[in-house]
């Protein structure tokens, strides 16, 4: 009698603590990541920022999700279940804030750096002007109502007086199709100075000959923000890679991407 007693109290104990841990009333580890949407112009050191941040952060484990800003935001509004918002400009953000869908105001984690690209098709001796050239029939861009990097284009070729090439412009989702584009399709593309550092575009580091700085005064400064979304607003691994975003480690490794202070 005694072990049966013994026995069913054993269950029980196992049976409790099984409870706890399922609930959340236990300590065991977290098993859900922690969920970034990232704009596609940071697919270039995401694996950098993740390495360095849970090597800092032990036993938090970040997923992050690429698209562009404005696809990111579409999807946020629609319920897409992400923690952190990490935008290629300030606008958005500040919309997810302004809409209810995110809680404090945004923060500049990077200022984003645009450049002309040409896989070697065409020289770009004359700057933007080398796009007038006959020999020039195609120019990738991010499509301009979704990514701040193609808006930032538009800006620049027209304070050039270079708007009447929309007829050569091949539009991508995002920058990174833009990169593909550039690299594979198009005679030229604008993209972030950051993805001259991505693994495919190794052999063309060399600027003036395979790209050229855009001047910071052709566009409005791309300030790129991030904010915490409302679904975890009482999240404390979410707030620790917040304040994490702008730490030195951090700006460190943006600089290193090519991004300004």
């Amino acid at each position: 009698m005694t072990r049966k007693i013994f026995s069913f109290g054993f269950i029980c104990f196992f049976l409790f603590a099984g409870f706890l841990s399922i609930s959340g009333c236990g300590s065991a580890k977290k098993d859900a990541p922690l969920r970034i949407a990232a704009a596609a112009n940071l697919s270039y050191l995401i694996d950098e920022l993740k390495k360095d941040f849970e090597k800092t952060h032990p036993g938090i484990d970040l997923e992050f999700s690429r698209a562009s800003s404005g696809k990111l935001v579409s999807q946020i509004m629609n319920g897409a279940p992400y923690d952190v918002f990490l935008s290629a400009d300030m606008s958005y953000p500040e919309r997810l804030t302004k809409e209810g869908f995110a809680d404090g105001n945004p923060i500049v984690y990077a200022k984003g750096k645009l450049i002309l690209f040409s896989a070697g098709k065409i020289s770009l001796k004359d700057g933007l002007q080398s796009l007038k050239a006959d020999s020039v029939k195609t120019v990738a861009l991010a499509n301009p109502e979704l990514a701040p990097y193609g808006k930032a284009t538009l800006q620049a070729l027209e304070k050039c007086g270079l708007s009447d090439l929309k007829s050569k412009f091949v539009i991508a989702e995002n920058v990174s199709q833009a990169v593909q584009f550039s690299l594979n399709a198009t005679d030229a593309g604008f993209i972030p100075k950051s993805a001259i550092y991505a693994p495919a575009l190794k052999s063309f580091h060399d600027e003036s000959v395979h790209w050229i700085a855009i001047s910071d005064s052709l566009y409005e400064p791309i300030l790129q923000g991030a904010v915490l979304l409302k679904r975890a607003e009482e999240n404390s691994e979410a707030k620790l890679f917040m304040d994490y975003l702008q730490s030195d480690a951090a700006k460190n490794i943006f600089e290193s991407f090519g991004y300004g202070k």
